[in-house]
């Protein structure tokens, strides 16, 4: 008795490239991730940061207690 694949048949060279572009692109996708949790995680700190500064400082970047409030309060996701 012989069994039948329901799925078309793929030359080994055509399935291996197929595969590799696969973890190509998931390769890909988990380092814009990765980049993107990086990027908010930076702006998040230096939100914090910003927020910690003096008021002697902050004249001096010409910010006021106002604007730092402001960005405080943005989410970390909006630059």
């Amino acid at each position: 008795m012989s069994t039948h694949s329901i799925l078309p048949q793929m030359p080994s060279s055509a399935l291996a490239h197929a595969t590799h572009s696969l973890r190509d692109l998931l390769l890909q996708a988990i380092q814009a991730t990765y980049a993107t949790l990086v990027l908010w995680n930076d702006r998040q700190m230096q939100r914090n940061h910003l927020s910690e500064l003096d008021e002697r400082l902050l004249r001096d970047m010409g910010l006021s207690r106002r604007d730092v409030r402001q960005e405080a309060l943005k989410p970390f996701w909006r630059g």
